[in-house]
């Protein structure tokens, strides 16, 4: 009896190991997860931080443009001899800095479109695995 009790507790033990190297397995493999979560989300709160900084500088952008163009108009109107259109260029580079900014927004945006659809889980986080 002696040689069945030591077999059941060699299979215990071994089967106890197996548990303890199964459990050793998964921690390894959430602690990846999690520092590749930690990186992605590191990733993204830089791709954030940089559209919304080309954001702030898209407002700023507009509203300057804007005020220029507005003294200029403001400017030719209040002037009884002057004659509208003097400052076509000025109003060019006003509707240009306007349609950078724009393009700075649409990018602004796509990436944080980016940042939404390209999220990729893991493998074995995968639904049916």
């Amino acid at each position: 009896m002696s040689d069945d009790r030591g077999a059941e507790l060699g299979g215990r033990e071994s089967a106890l190991e197996a548990r303890e190297a199964t459990l050793q397995a998964r921690e390894t493999a959430l602690e990846a997860r999690e520092a590749a979560l930690a990186e992605r989300t590191k990733a993204a709160e830089g791709i954030l931080a940089a559209a919304d900084k080309r954001d702030d500088i898209s407002d700023a952008r507009d509203v300057a443009a804007e005020k220029r163009d507005s003294d200029h108009d403001r400017a030719e109107f209040m002037e009884s001899e002057a004659e509208y259109g003097q400052h076509w260029p000025e109003r060019r580079h006003a509707g240009l800095d306007r349609e950078h900014a724009k393009t700075d927004r649409e990018a602004s945006h796509e990436d944080r479109v980016e940042l939404t659809e390209e999220h990729h889980e893991p493998p074995g986080n995968r639904p049916g695995q």
